[in-house]
Formats: structure tokens, C-alpha cells, sequence
């Protein structure tokens, strides 16, 4: 846990309004589910062929249906979308009941599931969340679509991999990931079911579902890291020193704004935590 305290101190060395310093932690360079810079975000987490990865970190972005912080897991820069971005899925629901179609339809790009994604994408988000969040270009059989936020696709029944990504590069393992969730909704229909479509079945392996039934929607999105500095799961101090630990599953927040500002130092050593005045360290990060 000590590890962790670093990401605290890196926190107020960025913080709003507050007296330049130097951090110096305890214990060695923070996890990766702790903090993170933005060449991290864009490298440290991604997935293998198999559909795992050596680092599971997550984001705070957004609203889900009940107005509480959205949680995404960090999947890594899409290389189909351009500039500095990374991928995110999320980690618990964004709404628990959406229908597909309420009619015999399995097309995603005209169907429900949809148009209340697109609802979603300007409902759940801030106009500055909106403002950072890119368009993603996903095929479905013969359609194309573009937009912020999109489900996965799976490949066939039973198994334990589904697909993110502008061309269904990011492989993720699901149970690694979503561990006993309920079914939520992906974009591929049935190739031999009428008017059925896949769902990712009790968090572990890909199933079939009615276009007419609800399930949750979990999409994925991608965001534009061009102003981003690093992501934190420490908060931001407004004015005095602090320290303390950081549980290992909080989901980190972005803190941007800060580019061409000179804003401080941090160190680590192994035997003690110092703060001292930086007169380098300025400007502000949000």
C-alpha cells in the first residue's frame, strides 16, 4: 500500500491553488492502478492475442443512469483513431435495462440500443466530458457507424473473448474483466438464430439473446488524451499537505490543462516521506 502514497503526493504537487512543492514518497514508484502518465494510459494496459493484460487499471468518467461516477477500464491506445486516445469499456453498467429492438430487427446501426447510446453521449457527460470524448468507426456485417460511445462484438457462442477497437483489435478476456456481471448487450447478431443477437452471459462467455429482451449496456468509447498530463486516484489537495493510502480498485481521474506550465517535481526514496518548497513548480492542472 505504500506504493500508493506517491500518487497522492504527485497529486498535490498538480493540485488547484496550491503553494509550489516537491513530493518525496516512500516505497518505491506508484502501481499502475494508481496513477499513471499519459504515454502509460496509452501503453501499460493493453490486452494480448489472448486477451489479457499485465496491468488492469480503471477511469472515473461520466454518469451512469443513476447519476453515480461511471467506471471504464483503460484498454490502451486504438490505433484506428488518430492523435494521442485511448480506449476505455465499461466497467459496471451504464443503464441495467435496454432493449436491442422491439422489433424483429438485429441491424444495430438503425436499432434502439443505438439511439439511446447516442442519448447517453451528450446525457451522462459533461460538456467538457463530451468535448474530450472521440468518435470511434465500428463494422457490423455490412454497416458502418461512428460514434462516441459503441458495444463490443463477440465472435461466436461460448466463448470467453469478446472485441473493442475501430477494427476489433482489443481483445479482452472476459471473466478478467467482468467476473460474474450480469448479460449486457453486444452488437453481433446471430448468424443462425432469427432476430437473435450475442450478450456477454453471466460476466464469463458469450450468448444469445432475443433483440426483444433487455439486458444492460456496457459500451465502449474512446478519449482524447491531447490535453491530458497524467490520471490519479488521488484527490486533488485545495491548500494543504496530506497523505494517506489509496485502495488499489479505485479508479483513477484525469488531470489535464497543465501542458507548457512548469508544475513541480516529484521524488520517491525508500526510508522516509519529505514535502518541500519548489520554486519551479507552478500553474494549474484540473
Amino acid at each position: 500500500m505504500k506504493k500508493r502514497i506517491i500518487s497522492i503526493m504527485l497529486a498535490i504537487c498538480m493540485a488547484l491553488s496550491f503553494v509550489p512543492i516537491t513530493a518525496v514518497a516512500a516505497g518505491g514508484a506508484p502501481s499502475l492502478s494508481s496513477f499513471a502518465t499519459k504515454d502509460q494510459l496509452m501503453t501499460e494496459y493493453m490486452t494480448g492475442s489472448d486477451g489479457k493484460a499485465t496491468n488492469i487499471g480503471k477511469l472515473f468518467f461520466g454518469k451512469n443512469k443513476d447519476n453515480e461516477p461511471q467506471e471504464w477500464y483503460i484498454l490502451g491506445k486504438d490505433t484506428g483513431v488518430s492523435g494521442d486516445n485511448v480506449a476505455v469499456f465499461t466497467s459496471k453498467y451504464m443503464s441495467l435495462s435496454q432493449v436491442f429492438n422491439p422489433n424483429p430487427n438485429k441491424r444495430y446501426s438503425g436499432s434502439e440500443l443505438r439511439k439511446a447510446l447516442n442519448n447517453m453521449a451528450t446525457s451522462n457527460f459533461t460538456s467538457a466530458e463530451r468535448g474530450m470524448m472521440n468518435a470511434t468507426t465500428v463494422k457490423t456485417d455490412d454497416y458502418t457507424t461512428s460514434d462516441k460511445l459503441y458495444p463490443l462484438v463477440g465472435e461466436a457462442v461460448s466463448d470467453k473473448t469478446i472485441k473493442a477497437g475501430s477494427n476489433d483489435q482489443i481483445v479482452l478476456f472476459i471473466s478478467n474483466y467482468l467476473n460474474g456481471s450480469g448479460g449486457f448487450w453486444l452488437r453481433t447478431p446471430s448468424p443462425s438464430v432469427m432476430y437473435s443477437l450475442f450478450i456477454v452471459y453471466k460476466g464469463a462467455y458469450v450468448g444469445m439473446s432475443d433483440c426483444r429482451n433487455s439486458h444492460e449496456v456496457r459500451p465502449a468509447g474512446n478519449l482524447n488524451l491531447s490535453s491530458v498530463l497524467f490520471a490519479s486516484s488521488a484527490p486533488a489537495a485545495t491548500g494543504s499537505v496530506s497523505a494517506g493510502t489509496i485502495s488499489s480498485d479505485k479508479a483513477m481521474t484525469l488531470r489535464k490543462d497543465g501542458s507548457g506550465k512548469a508544475i513541480g517535481t516529484a521524488k520517491y526514496c525508500l526510508n522516509s516521506i519529505v514535502a518541500s518548497k519548489d520554486s519551479n513548480a507552478s500553474g494549474t492542472v484540473s
